[in-house]
């Protein structure tokens, strides 16, 4: 579910700077592909790039991620600048429109055009260096450790710009969007990073037949990983619908599980949490009640069984099945969490605690911020154990963004 951006630009307006810019690179790459009669090479390109920008990947908030590393790495090492951008405005502008899955409005759609010709300039220069280096010497280990670097400069260029331009249209933290792009595509940027190379090193003995083949070969395994986000997506659509289902079975719970999700891995990510960590407490925080769906409304806060339930449910799903222990006992005393021994569940419990009840004290409208609320006797109980004040001095500086409000209902990403 996006969210609405309001922009004092108008449609028109948004994509009139992109535009120009793609319209500019085209002529000036043209100038210099029709004195070269290099026009089979372009429309290759073309051809490549538009099905690589076609096959972009969707991300859980509906944003569309088009890597294309592998080809713009390898055609900037191989085929002149003029070339390359002629391919690129062509393939890449045909591919993102063409992409009725990317519901983005048509400026955002010409800003990845315009994006991507910008580093492609950015990049050419490095990239001919590394062409001048690398001349005549394939075979050599510090060659092939310089493609491989700068294909990684190249992708992590990609990937800053992408946050970057995420950031300024969202109003964001450049450093949240990074991380947020980063973690579920980073193995898809390695991928094009080795195969890119791989297509330098062999474009001498196989040709353009080695460059339409590895393409091929990486735009299989894009979607392959297309397939599995999908797979993860309808997992996620069902939690939803759970989470929905519980909330609806008393009265002003609505959005509670979302926010405590919300709190709950901020502060985690402040503690150091692990990736994975981070994804099981989100959705144990997404299911944490999932146990009052046909309970009785007026045993739902007094009795322990709704945890039990509420485990025995989440074990049924294998994709959220390590979430089980968590939510079991996050209705036990913050003592008996404290001294079960497993640091890694023990913070993950605590965390989910403290989450849920600064989420509940924040709507009773009390008089305080979040952070005062934090710093309350309300705590004390969670306080009292070593880790339970790591986790509640984390909680405190997560709190403190929220000074003079509270994090509204976030129904658009997954944890």
């Amino acid at each position: 579910m996006r969210r609405i951006r309001p922009s004092a630009l108008t449609p028109k307006t948004a994509a009139a700077l992109p535009a120009a810019i793609a319209v500019v690179a085209l002529v000036w790459a043209f100038a210099g592909v029709i004195g070269n009669g290099q026009y089979a090479r372009v429309a290759l390109l073309a051809v490549l790039w538009g099905l690589t920008t076609f096959l972009g990947i969707r991300l859980g908030r509906g944003d569309m991620v088009h890597i294309d590393v592998s080809l713009g790495l390898s055609a900037l090492i191989l085929f002149p600048l003029e070339c390359v951008v002629a391919g690129f405005v062509i393939g890449g502008t045909a591919g993102v429109l063409a992409n009725i899955r990317d519901t983005s409005m048509l400026s955002e759609k010409l800003n990845h055009v315009a994006r991507k010709i910008i580093l492609l300039f950015l990049m050419s220069s490095l990239a001919s260096a590394v062409a001048v280096l690398s001349a005549n010497s394939l075979n050599s280990m510090p060659v092939q450790a310089l493609l491989v670097g700068f294909g990684l400069v190249y992708a992590a260029a990609d990937l800053v710009t992408a946050a970057l331009i995420q950031s300024l249209r969202d109003r964001a933290n450049f450093g949240d969007e990074l991380m947020r792009l980063t973690r579920p595509i980073a193995v898809v940027y390695l991928g094009h990073v080795s195969t890119g190379v791989v297509i330098v090193l062999l474009f001498d003995a196989m040709g353009y037949v080695g460059l339409v083949v590895m393409v091929t070969l990486v735009l299989m395994m894009q979607n392959s990983f297309n397939l599995l986000l999908r797979i993860r997506t309808a997992y996620q659509e069902t939690i939803q619908a759970l989470v929905l289902a519980a909330e609806i079975q008393v009265p002003g719970e609505k959005g509670h599980a979302h926010r405590v999700a919300e709190i709950a891995t901020a502060t985690g990510r402040r503690l150091g949490l692990r990736s994975k960590e981070l994804e099981t407490l989100g959705y144990a925080a997404l299911l944490h009640d999932i146990g009052k769906i046909g309970a009785d409304v007026d045993k739902a806060y007094t009795s322990l069984d709704h945890a039990q339930v509420g485990a025995d449910i989440v074990e049924q799903i294998p994709f959220v099945r390590s979430a089980a222990d968590i939510v079991r006992a996050h209705e036990d005393s913050a003592e008996s969490v404290a001294t079960g021994g497993n640091l890694e569940l023990t913070t993950a419990v605590l965390l989910l605690k403290a989450s849920s009840r600064l989420d509940r004290l924040a709507l009773l409208g009390l008089e305080s911020t979040p952070r005062e609320l934090v710093a309350s006797e309300a705590f004390d109980d969670i306080r009292s154990s070593s880790v339970g004040s790591r986790v509640m001095s984390g909680l405190e500086a997560t709190a403190s963004k929220w000074a003079t409000g509270y994090p509204s209902e976030r129904v658009d990403s997954a944890p």
